[in-house]
């Protein structure tokens, strides 16, 4: 077909063409509006999607430092152990002897010391405890021999003043 008869082509079919244009340009009036639904969509829901995984993220590393925290503060109740001596806490690390009660309220370690008896007094919260259960045994021992002498001392003075009277 040469240029002639195209054109005559075209004359002869000018509505049909016409027709056929308006179509192909509504055609593509309607493929893109819909290609743009489609891509507003998908950029919505990837949006959404970033939005999601972000606030994921966030909760992930939220969770993350609380259970770094927890971790810690475990660590922490952890680092001390039950006396089997006495009233007291003792810091593992160190075999320091803590007041209990200071340790349960603030988590601080307050150290007491014997008072020469096997008892303690907190500095701070002026708890008083048993510091060496056997400190205590032997003085508690000792003070009972002490008033068991005086006893018998004292039945030995009531029965020679029963025997001899009084003066």
């Amino acid at each position: 077909m040469n240029l002639n008869e195209l054109w005559k082509f075209i004359s002869d079919n000018a509505d049909a063409l016409g027709v056929l244009l308006t179509l192909a340009t509504i055609f593509g009036g309607i493929i893109g509006f819909l290609l743009k639904i489609i891509w507003e969509r998908v950029t919505k829901s990837s949006e959404r999607k970033n939005t999601t995984i972000t606030n994921l993220e966030k909760t992930i590393s939220n969770q993350q430092n609380e259970i770094s925290s927890l971790k810690n503060e475990l660590q922490h109740y952890h680092s001390v152990t039950k006396s089997n001596d006495g009233e007291v806490l003792i810091q593992i690390e160190t075999s320091t002897k803590i007041c209990p009660i200071c340790w349960n309220s603030s988590g601080k370690a307050i150290p007491v010391f014997d008072d020469g008896h096997g008892y303690y007094k907190c500095t701070i919260c002026n708890h008083k405890g048993i510091f060496d259960y056997a400190k205590r045994e032997a003085d508690k021992k000792q003070q009972d021999d002490f008033i068991n002498q005086i006893a018998a001392i004292n039945e030995q003075h009531n029965n020679y003043f029963n025997k001899n009277g009084w003066f």
